[in-house]
């Protein structure tokens, strides 16, 4: 839902690349997991030690997200005179109940054995852009 809610608060174009953009990222979400699984001829996530890195680079890819979050907010809003938010309430956004990446979402499970990214299928979310977004935020300038 958070998604959606931004888009809505953007100029068209602008929301319109952005969930074009979510849309390719959905549409090639295996190809990395592929090409490690083909490489070395097993999942990223096979042993215990790999699900392990797997957490401990989650951890670490959080706290560089709300790092760089809070720097460009902090960016704007020095231009527009306004406070920048805490880090809490920056991580609170991002990995909250509604967040882009909430805790015990989805994204957790490429920690689980045998999981792969297509497992998650988001067919309907390309789908539902196919059908709605295309229309809502077409603009005869893009």
């Amino acid at each position: 839902q958070l998604i959606p809610r931004f888009l809505q608060q953007l100029h068209a174009p602008t929301a319109y690349l952005f969930a074009h953009h979510a849309v390719e990222e959905l549409e090639h979400k295996g190809v990395c997991f592929d090409c490690y699984q083909h490489i070395f001829q097993r999942p990223p996530n096979h042993t215990a030690a790999q699900r392990q890195d797997w957490l401990q680079f989650s951890t670490q890819f959080k706290a560089m997200c709300v790092r760089a979050v809070k720097y460009f907010l902090h960016m704007d809003r020095v231009y527009q005179q306004m406070p920048t938010p805490s880090d809490d309430t920056v991580a609170e956004e991002l990995f909250g109940v509604g967040g882009l990446l909430p805790t015990g979402g989805d994204y957790y499970r490429f920690s689980e054995p045998g999981f792969h990214p297509w497992d998650i299928d988001d067919r309907g979310l390309i789908q539902r852009w196919d059908q709605i977004a295309a229309m809502r935020f077409h603009s005869p300038s893009l």
